[in-house]
C-alpha cells in the first residue's frame, strides 16, 4: 500500500470521524496493514503533563509498558535521535544504535526485552522536542524492518502529517480564529495545498475531484484578497486558518 492508497482507505475510514479514539484506531489499523508488526500505534507526549500517552495494538495497550517508556523516554535512543536534529525523516532503532550496544540498553531491558520486543521502526506527525513528542510507533520482536519499508514509511509520512493537521484529533493544536472567513473545505484544500500537495493528490485525500479542488482553492483566494499560493497560504497561516508545516 503505497502513500496514495493509504490516503484513499484514510478518507473512507475516517470520513464523518469526530471522536478522536476512534481515529487513532482507524489509522492504527491502516498502518498495521502496511507495516506488520507484533505491536504498533500512536505514541504522544502531553506538553501540560508531560507524560506519554500509548495507543495501539500488542503491548502498546500495557499500562506497564507505558509506566516504563514514561521513566524511560529522555534516554530512548528514537527520542535522542529525533531531538538532536531537526529532520522528521522515519527511522528505524538499527539505524541509531547497533545492535549489541541495544541489547545492553537499558531501555532495551525496560522497555523491549521484557514484552519480547526488539526491533522498532517510527514515523513522527511533528517536529520532535524535549516537549513534544507525536507520531507512530511499530515493533518487532528479531525481525527488523527493511528498507523498503523505510521507504514506503517517507511516502506515506506527509499524508500522515496532512491527516493530523486536518483533523486536529491527534495533537494540540492552536485555536482557528474565530471569524474564518473560508468554508471547512476551503479550508482542508488550503491546509493540504500548504502542505504541498497538487490538486490531484488533495483529490485522492478529500474523496473530491480535481476540478473541485481547484474551485476551492479559487474561492479561498478571492475570500483571502490574495491571487497566488504563496500569499494565499502564508496570509491563511498568520490568521491562523492553517498551519504550515515545521
Amino acid at each position: 500500500m503505497d502513500g496514495t492508497e493509504l490516503a484513499l482507505r484514510l478518507s473512507y475510514d475516517l470520513d464523518g470521524v469526530t471522536d478522536r479514539e476512534v481515529f487513532l484506531d482507524a489509522v492504527t489499523a491502516s498502518l498495521e496493514a502496511m507495516f506488520p508488526s507484533e505491536s504498533l500505534g500512536w505514541v504522544g507526549l502531553n506538553p501540560v503533563s508531560r507524560d506519554l500517552e500509548i495507543r495501539g495494538t500488542g503491548e502498546a495497550g500495557n499500562p506497564e509498558v507505558l509506566a516504563a517508556v514514561n521513566r524511560n523516554m529522555y534516554r530512548h535512543p528514537q527520542v535522542l535521535s529525533y531531538t538532536s536534529t531537526s529532520t522528521m525523516d522515519p527511522r528505524r532503532m538499527s539505524d541509531i544504535i547497533g545492535d549489541r550496544d541495544w541489547l545492553n540498553h537499558p531501555v532495551f531491558a525496560e522497555t523491549f526485552a521484557k514484552w519480547n520486543l526488539s526491533t522498532q521502526l517510527t514515523i513522527i506527525v511533528t517536529p520532535m522536542t524535549p516537549n513534544s513528542w507525536n507520531g507512530w510507533a511499530f515493533n518487532r520482536y528479531r525481525r527488523d524492518y527493511t528498507d523498503s519499508e523505510v521507504e514506503a514509511a517517507a511516502a506515506i509520512q506527509p499524508v500522515l502529517v496532512a491527516f493530523n493537521r486536518l483533523t486536529g484529533l491527534a495533537t494540540p493544536h492552536p485555536a482557528i480564529v474565530e471569524r474564518n472567513p473560508l468554508t471547512r473545505r476551503e479550508t482542508e484544500v488550503l491546509q493540504l495545498v500548504g502542505e504541498g500537495f497538487t490538486a490531484t493528490a488533495i483529490g485522492y485525500i478529500l474523496r473530491i475531484s480535481t476540478s473541485t479542488v481547484r474551485k476551492h482553492v479559487e474561492s479561498a483566494y478571492m475570500k483571502l484578497g490574495q491571487h497566488d499560493r504563496v500569499t494565499a497560504v502564508t496570509t491563511a497561516a498568520r490568521l491562523g486558518i492553517i498551519r504550515l508545516p515545521g
